[in-house]
C-alpha cells in the first residue's frame, strides 16, 4: 500500500484546490455541481478520488442534513450484493467493493457524517442548511473494484457507474430524501441534472469512454491524465478501456466506439446512425452532442448513462450483428427515457424500462417492418401474458418488490410492451407518437412521473386515456385467465 501513501501524499494539496469558493456559494439557483480528481492503482485494484460536490438548498425548507447515495457499497458484502440467488457474477468467487472514505469536509471543515441501509449504500452528512444558501461537501476516498458482473467492476474494463456519493433526491411531498435500494432488477440510481468536471489518471495503455470526449492535458512517465467535462446530465460513467477507438459523424452527433474489432465498429455505426434518426424523430432530436458505445466484459446484457452505452463483448462478434443491433436500440433508448426525462427507478421502474423496451420494439418496425415487429411482439408478450404469476405484481408494481430478474423481465418487459402495444392501438399511430413526444417535450431535465405520462397522451388524444392506461398497467396480468391470441 505504500503506493497509495505516495499518492495520498502527494494529492493532499488538491484539497486546498477542493477549499470552498465564496463566488459559487453566492449562486442561488444553480445545478449540484460534481468535480473528481481521480487516480486509478491497477495494483490495489482501486482508484483514490477526491471529490467536491457544491449545492444550493433549492427545497424551500431549511435543512439539517444532506443524503447522499453510495451504490457502490452494493458490492460491500455477499448477502446483499444485487445479484440474483443462482448467479455467478464474480471472476474468483465472491470479493468485497465499494467505498472506503479517508475523510470527509463541509465547506473545508470536519464534518459528522454516517452510514445506513443494509449495504450501506446511503450516507447522512450534518450540514445546516437555510432555504437558497449553499454548501461545499468535500470526500477523499478509495473505489474498490471487485472482478465482478454489473455495471461497477472490473476485468478487462474497468467500469464506473453509479461510483460516487451522488445527492439523493428530495421529495417535498414526503417531506424527506428518496432513498431507493438497489436490486438485482433495477439501477437504483435516481438523481437531478447536475454539471461534472473529473480528472482521471490512468496508464497511458487506457482509453476513456465517457460523455463528451476527453482531454489529455498531461502525459508523463507512462500515466495520462484526462478531463472530462458535462453539463446539465443526471450522472457521469466512465469505462476505461484497452481497445480501439473509432470515431464517427452522424449528422452532427461524434460517435465515439471502443472495439477490439474494426467491423464490429462499423456495424455500430450504422445501427446508432439509424437509431438515432427514428428516435430523433419520434421522441425529439438526441440529447447531446456525443455518443460513446464500448465493449466490455463481465455484463449481463447492456448498460447506459448520459452519452455512455456499454455492451456486452460476445454482442461484438460477428455473428451477433442482430442482437447487437437491438440491444444498442434498446440502451439508446435510455438515453431518453430515464436520462433526458427522469423518474424514480425504485418507485416507477416501467417509466424507464418499460418505454425503453417498447421503443427497441419501434425500431424494430421502423427498421425490418411490421410484421418484424409483431412477430417480436408476440414472442415476448403472448407466453408472458398466458402464465399465471403469483404475488400480484403488476407492470407499474415497484422494484424492490420483483424477487428476480426474470420475474420482472416477464411482467415490466414482456407485459409492459403489450400495454404499450394496445395504448397504440387505441389512440392510433399518429396520436400516440404524438402522446410520447409531449411526454419527452414537457419533462426533459425533469423528473416525470405516471401523471406526467397520463397528461401527455390525454393531450395527445384528445380524450381522458389515462384511467385506460392505469387499467392496463395494473389489470392486463388478468388475461392470463383467458385464451391469449397472437397480436395481429
Amino acid at each position: 500500500m505504500n503506493g497509495i501513501r505516495r499518492i495520498l501524499a502527494m494529492t493532499l494539496a488538491l484539497l486546498l484546490c477542493l477549499a470552498p469558493s465564496g463566488a459559487r456559494a453566492e449562486e442561488s439557483e444553480s445545478r449540484p455541481s460534481y468535480e473528481l480528481h481521480m487516480s486509478l492503482l491497477e495494483n490495489e485494484q482501486s482508484l483514490l478520488v477526491h471529490q467536491q460536490v457544491t449545492y444550493t438548498n433549492d427545497t424551500g425548507r431549511p435543512l439539517s442534513y444532506l443524503m447522499f447515495q453510495v451504490y457502490a457499497n452494493m458490492l460491500r458484502r455477499q448477502q446483499s450484493v444485487p445479484f440474483d440467488a443462482d448467479e455467478q457474477p464474480y471472476t474468483h468467487g465472491f470479493a468485497p467493493g465499494g467505498i472506503d472514505f479517508v475523510s470527509v469536509r463541509v465547506n473545508g471543515e470536519s464534518a459528522q457524517w454516517g452510514m445506513q441501509g443494509e449495504s450501506e449504500c446511503f450516507m447522512r452528512v450534518a450540514c445546516g442548511l437555510k432555504a437558497g444558501e449553499s454548501v461545499q461537501v468535500q470526500f477523499t476516498y478509495y473505489l474498490l473494484l471487485p472482478e465482478v458482473e454489473g455495471m461497477l467492476g472490473a476485468g478487462n474494463t474497468w467500469r464506473l457507474n453509479a461510483f460516487y456519493p451522488a445527492l439523493c433526491v428530495f421529495d417535498p411531498a414526503t417531506d424527506d430524501y428518496v432513498l431507493g435500494a438497489m436490486s438485482s432488477v433495477c439501477d437504483a440510481y435516481f438523481a437531478a441534472m447536475s454539471d461534472y468536471t473529473v480528472t482521471l489518471e490512468a496508464p497511458s495503455e487506457y482509453r476513456v469512454a465517457c460523455f463528451g470526449t476527453p482531454e489529455n492535458i498531461d502525459e508523463q512517465n507512462g500515466r495520462v491524465s484526462w478531463r472530462i467535462q458535462a453539463e446539465n446530465v443526471r450522472e457521469i460513467a466512465l469505462v476505461l478501456s484497452k481497445y480501439k477507438e473509432y470515431v464517427y459523424d452522424l449528422d452532427g452527433v461524434t460517435l465515439r466506439v471502443l472495439s477490439g474489432s474494426a467491423s464490429a465498429a462499423r456495424a455500430v455505426r450504422d445501427a446508432a446512425r439509424e437509431a438515432l434518426e427514428a428516435y430523433g424523430e419520434w421522441f425529439g432530436a438526441y440529447p447531446y452532442d456525443t455518443l460513446t458505445v464500448t465493449e466490455s466484459d463481465c455484463l449481463v446484457e447492456g448498460d447506459a448513462a448520459a452519452g455512455v452505452v456499454s455492451l456486452n463483448t460476445k454482442l461484438f462478434s460477428w455473428k451477433k450483428r442482430g442482437e447487437l443491433k437491438n440491444e444498442l436500440a434498446r440502451q439508446l433508448a435510455r438515453q431518453w427515457f430515464g436520462g433526458l426525462v427522469g423518474s424514480n427507478p425504485v418507485r416507477e421502474p416501467w417509466l424507464q424500462a418499460t418505454l425503453s423496451e417498447y421503443a427497441s420494439l419501434l425500431f424494430t418496425e421502423h427498421a425490418q417492418g411490421y410484421k418484424a415487429y409483431l412477430k417480436q411482439l408476440n414472442a415476448q408478450a403472448v407466453p408472458a401474458l398466458r402464465i399465471t404469476i403469483p404475488g400480484g405484481l403488476n407492470v407499474d408494481s415497484a422494484a424492490d418488490r420483483f424477487t428476480s430478474r426474470s420475474e420482472f423481465a416477464t411482467i415490466v418487459l414482456d407485459r409492459g410492451v403489450a400495454v404499450m402495444h394496445e395504448l397504440r392501438e387505441t389512440m392510433g399511430d399518429e396520436a400516440f407518437f404524438e402522446g410520447l413526444r409531449l411526454y419527452v417535450q414537457a419533462n426533459a431535465g425533469g423528473i416525470a412521473s405516471i401523471a406526467d405520462f397520463a397528461a401527455a397522451i390525454d393531450q395527445a388524444s384528445g380524450s381522458r386515456l389515462d384511467e385506460y392506461l392505469v387499467a392496463q398497467l395494473e389489470t392486463i396480468s388478468d388475461y392470463a385467465g383467458y385464451e391469449v391470441q397472437p397480436y395481429e
